[in-house]
């Protein structure tokens, strides 16, 4: 049972880290700076970009390994 109790916390830490609030923060700046400008275009390209990526990382978030083959496709 401690065993299953510190694989689960360590799966959470993992996916806590990846969506790290300062990374999210700074991920969304540029999106900010493109409605500023009234960039209507770039703005939904980029948000169609973060959201891939959020994604991917919400649907991977249970796994401790991918191939950089695959990472590199995102």
């Amino acid at each position: 049972m401690k065993e299953q109790y510190a694989v689960l916390q360590l799966q959470s830490q993992a996916f806590f880290t990846q969506l790290n609030p300062h990374f999210i923060f700074n991920a969304l700046t540029p999106l900010q700076s493109h409605i500023l400008k009234n960039e209507k275009i770039e703005s939904l390209e980029y948000l169609d970009s973060f959201s891939s990526l959020m994604r991917d990382i919400l649907k991977n978030s249970d796994q401790t390994e991918t191939s950089l083959k695959k990472s590199w496709s995102l």
